[in-house]
């Protein structure tokens, strides 16, 4: 299995291009628009750096806070203040708290339109789509008061879980494992489920973006309120699910034209038409043969039954940036590292702006303890980072 991980992340890296690398105008916008790019410029933590920081924090998860933040002195500079010291760590955590999560979610928005408008290459485009998966997940929070009273905790057999889980919901580039889009909320209670929270990221989808989704997302009222985005999606199965009335045949006993609406709102004046198409899933050994069944609303002139197979296995992608996120950045640790909501989230938001496998410049790390980056820092000008280090 690892070994096919390995092979899959070598296909993304060629065939999404070179890394995308974060550019310094949209960190130094982001903070403009704050109203924080001028202010405490002679500070010992001033927000340009505190913002490198929290980014740093969730990439270089093996080392300390003060550790972490003398490499990001090293590569940006670090303010004459310092004398060549570090600042302790209950002024690390006072500075964070100032610069809030707003900075950081602009920053990833910023960031995530500049990889649209640049990074998108229409080689990597499906028929000329940029095929985009959406999905969710869950990460574990500090068990702390207030993440208790903001996130909650997942229920189970034996009653309640041992953290408070954040849920997140990503739009993610199939092709090269960039995080689009991404929304926070609850794990539990009402107006927290996945339907909830992918309203949130509606506004972000574009015409010549491609949506693919499970079955969990395959819900009439917001198939309905997609409208005229592209979408390919995996058909509900069971009794509770809702039968579409076939109109018209495309392809026998494969592809039709259906009206996809519930039995309560078969009066309706607009039902919803859609394409219902069934796929042959691959046999196996003492198995009887299985279809699927995924409703699409493109059309069958300008993408026939025959492209539309493997369509679905790119959806997968997304597990594979899960899987980056939460064994390779995180370094397989359980919890997000913040024990206030805010904290949490600012993390996690982080965390997304470096599934471009590149984020800012790092210098390369030392082996050595006694070597620690923390006691020797190279002091750069106040007013303006310091050219970058050469990344690893």
């Amino acid at each position: 299995m690892r070994s096919l991980l390995l092979e899959r992340v070598a296909e993304v890296v060629e065939e999404g291009g070179p890394p995308a690398p974060l550019p310094n105008e949209i960190a130094e916008q982001v903070l403009q628009d704050a109203g924080l790019a001028g202010s405490r410029t002679n500070a010992k933590l001033p927000p340009r750096l505190v913002l490198r920081l929290v980014a740093g924090l969730s990439l270089l998860r093996s080392l300390s806070i003060p550790d972490v933040l003398a490499r990001v002195a090293h590569a940006w500079g670090a303010p004459p203040s310092w004398h060549g010291v570090v600042p302790v760590s209950t002024s690390i955590a006072q500075a964070r708290d100032r610069l809030g999560l707003g900075v950081v979610v602009r920053l990833f928005e910023r960031f995530s339109v500049y990889l649209v408008d640049n990074w998108v290459l229409d080689r990597n485009r499906w028929r000329g789509f940029v095929t985009v998966a959406l999905d969710g997940t869950t990460f574990n929070a500090p068990d702390s008061p207030a993440n208790v009273a903001e996130f909650g905790r997942p229920g189970g057999r034996n009653g309640s879980g041992g953290f408070p889980q954040l849920r997140l919901l990503a739009l993610v580039s199939t092709a090269s494992h960039f995080v689009l889009g991404c929304v926070h909320g609850p794990c539990k209670g009402k107006g927290t489920g996945e339907l909830t929270l992918a309203r949130q990221v509606l506004s972000l989808l574009r015409q010549d973006w491609l949506l693919l989704m499970d079955r969990g997302f395959c819900s009439y009222a917001w198939l309905k309120e997609l409208g005229e985005r592209p979408f390919f999606v995996r058909k509900t199965q069971g009794r509770s699910a809702i039968k579409p009335k076939k109109v018209k045949v495309i392809q026998r006993r494969r592809d039709w034209w259906v009206d996809y609406v519930p039995k309560s709102l078969r009066g309706a004046p607009s039902p919803v038409r859609l394409r219902l198409v069934r796929i042959k899933l691959p046999k196996k050994r003492g198995n009887k043969q299985r279809w699927t069944e995924f409703l699409t609303n493109l059309s069958p002139e300008d993408h026939p039954y025959e492209v539309l197979q493997d369509l679905y296995l790119k959806r997968w992608e997304v597990e594979f940036t899960f899987r980056e996120l939460k064994c390779d950045l995180q370094q397989k640790r359980r919890v997000l590292g913040a024990r206030l909501p805010s904290a949490s989230c600012k993390s996690s938001t982080a965390c997304w702006l470096h599934t471009t496998r590149s984020g800012f410049a790092w210098p390369r790390p030392r082996n050595s303890r006694r070597s620690s980056p923390a006691n020797s820092v190279s002091v750069g000008p106040s007013g303006s980072p310091s050219s970058p280090g050469t990344p690893n």
